[in-house]
């Protein structure tokens, strides 16, 4: 992971293309990480802006570009760090007179990726300097993937020239309601019980689907939950009840 930096977030190697569940609502965010991935139509994904929900995949979207770049590009190098991260260096570069090492840090890459860009909005500091390394960025043909909780436009305290740069690129939407049908609820639960190994039967699997949890990251917490009582030797709840429990 050596050609992965981070400043303040790691990158989960375990966040793959090749377990990340593809839906009808996130096919066009999926398909467009992986072209920016491989290096292909680059021009016109630059920057890729990915808008979602919490809990939807905007997270590991980021992290499985870093590690498909990594794979498939030797020599090249990922930039990845977040809004809160970003704010907190920031200001702790500019107490300690690095700012410009701080800067030319983050252009050391190939691919910058910055998770929840919400979290600098209407703050003029991290604004600005971001607004300054994106020029550098865009100079040095550096490609860019952003993630926000909602597209820039409707991000009110975002100042105009920021929003202009986001909506030059491309805007790809994981649909907040990508889990609202039973069957893609049922595979989800599927794919992740896969994942983790969790044994579970087909009674058992329809009553977690049934309980209408629409983000992916509260089904994984719930299976993992359930996995953690299924260790439990002494565990004396049955089962069906403790998934309901978990489930609601």
């Amino acid at each position: 992971m050596e050609h992965i930096s981070t400043w303040g977030k790691n990158v989960n190697s375990r966040f793959t293309f090749d377990n990340f569940l593809g839906l009808k609502g996130n096919s066009a965010a999926l398909q467009a990480a992986r072209l920016l991935a491989e290096g292909n139509n680059t021009s016109a994904l630059c920057p890729l802006v990915i808008v979602s929900q919490l809990g939807m995949g905007k997270t590991h979207l980021l992290c499985a570009i870093a590690n498909q770049v990594v794979k498939m590009q030797p020599n090249a190098k990922c930039m990845l760090t977040d809004g809160e991260r970003f704010s907190y260096n920031l200001k702790q570069s500019c107490q300690k007179g690095l700012l410009d090492e701080y800067s030319t840090f983050l252009c050391s890459s190939d691919y910058f990726l910055f998770d929840t860009l919400d979290f600098i909005a209407g703050k003029s500091l991290e604004e600005r300097e971001l607004l300054r390394l994106i020029d550098t960025l865009t100079a040095r043909s550096i490609r860019c993937v952003f993630t926000l909780y909602t597209p820039p436009s409707q991000v009110g305290n975002l100042i105009p020239r920021l929003k202009e740069w986001l909506e030059s690129g491309r805007i790809v939407t994981i649909d907040e309601n990508i889990l609202s049908d039973v069957n893609d609820r049922t595979k989800t639960i599927r794919f992740i019980a896969k994942k983790h190994q969790i044994q579970l039967a087909v009674g058992e699997i329809e009553i977690i689907a049934n309980a209408g949890v629409f983000s992916f990251r509260v089904l994984e917490g719930i299976l993992i939950r359930i996995q953690a009582y299924l260790k439990l030797k002494c565990a004396t709840v049955p089962i069906e009840e403790m998934i309901r429990k978990c489930s609601s």
